[in-house]
């Protein structure tokens, strides 16, 4: 609670915070969801680096683009699941299916690699195998997917 007391303090700009469900262990807790709404304003008696950290925060919680590892065509893969939902719920912004093994995904032409992508990407949804999670987390970090 305190952590989550110092967020808020910290960056004047979130409206609103839910955490949902949260889990409490002996050793520790764990944040199934959360949801953020930021304001559209600066912070009060701003510095570069609450700037920075404010702006990637905003990048996070609405991205105007999303590269989605692991799209798939198969309904019933959770890579399916996600881009179906993105696509039919009208995401605003740019989609970037990566697949390795797809020319396009869903109707929209897909990247095997994210290095592929020539755009600014906001954010990464990583939907792969556990053996390529890191793999993919290291790509996202090259593509400065924050």
């Amino acid at each position: 609670m305190f952590k989550v007391s110092a967020l808020v303090i910290k960056y004047p700009g979130i409206r609103e915070l839910d955490l949902n469900p949260v889990f409490l262990y002996p050793e520790g807790n764990r944040t199934i969801d959360a949801r953020i709404f930021l304001e559209n304003q600066e912070p009060k008696n701003p510095d570069v680096s609450l700037k920075k950290e404010k702006s990637s925060l905003r990048n996070l919680f609405y991205p105007n683009s999303i590269a989605v590892l692991g799209a798939s065509d198969k309904p019933g893969k959770l890579g399916w699941n996600v881009f179906h939902n993105l696509l039919h719920h009208r995401f605003a912004g740019k989609l970037y299916p990566v697949n390795v093994k797809a020319q396009t995904v869903q109707g929209i032409p897909a990247f095997s690699k994210v290095d592929e992508i020539e755009d600014p990407v906001d954010a990464a949804i990583i939907l792969v195998p556990a053996a390529q999670t890191l793999q993919a987390f290291e790509e996202c970090c090259r593509k400065g997917i924050k």
